[in-house]
């Protein structure tokens, strides 16, 4: 700048005339152990992060929505942490987290850590992890709740495998009263339907409807003898 205010290029502009690198700069020495772990701190390339989801086996119509979100790094962290079935939570980020994103009246910017927390919270309480596809929706559309707010809009409460299994028998002869079909398999999903509500949260789903359809062989076996 000069004296009348008048100001004018120091240097000239970017362009043929220009040199690169800036030569009036002094070079910068950069040890080779700072450029080692620069290297160690790059993100995962894409297709290494694929090829992972598939040797996890997490279904295929999963891996556009975690690869997008850039997932991976935080199933991983659930899976080792956790020690989580990977397809499982594979699954409730790219089938029950994308449905809820998709299906929010808002959107808010989705705080995948949440789903971290959800999962440490039902290991730490002893609870089925299964109800975390019920859990994640609420927790999205009430931010401002806990966990122990959101199980009691679920209407949760704790309850032993033996006093749900008990129920079975019952359950059983209910079901001869009103029965319309013979397929066994409308027998247990007619039984499923109804310790479901109770069940989630407090056992497996899949060993309960495989004690079902032993007890639903049984009552047959009965039923024709």
């Amino acid at each position: 700048s000069f004296l009348d205010g008048t100001t004018k290029f120091e240097r000239v502009l970017p362009g043929a005339d220009r040199m690169y690198p800036d030569t009036d700069s002094p070079p910068i020495p950069i040890e080779d152990k700072d450029i080692k772990t620069l290297h160690n701190k790059l993100p995962i390339e894409i297709h290494e992060r694929y090829a992972q989801l598939k040797k996890w086996n997490i279904p295929e119509d999963s891996h556009s929505y975690i690869l997008r979100n850039n997932l991976c790094p935080l199933l991983e962290k659930i899976i080792i942490d956790l020690s989580m079935d990977p397809i499982f939570v594979g699954t409730l980020f790219g089938h029950t987290l994308k449905h809820t994103e998709g299906h929010l009246e808002q959107s808010p910017e989705i705080e995948y850590e949440k789903v971290y927390t959800l999962l440490s919270y039902l290991n730490k309480n002893d609870l089925d992890v299964a109800i975390s596809k019920s859990v994640i929706p609420l927790i999205y559309r009430h931010p401002e709740k806990d966990l122990d707010s959101i199980l009691k809009i679920l209407k949760y409460k704790k309850i032993n495998n033996q006093n749900i299994l008990s129920q079975i028998p019952d359950l059983n002869r209910k079901f001869n009263q009103i029965r319309h079909s013979k397929n066994a398999r409308a027998r247990t999903n007619w039984i499923m339907g109804k310790l479901r509500p109770i069940a989630l949260g407090n056992m497996d789903l899949k060993a309960l409807r495989k004690i079902v359809e032993n007890e639903t062989l049984s009552s047959q076996e009965k039923i024709r003898t």
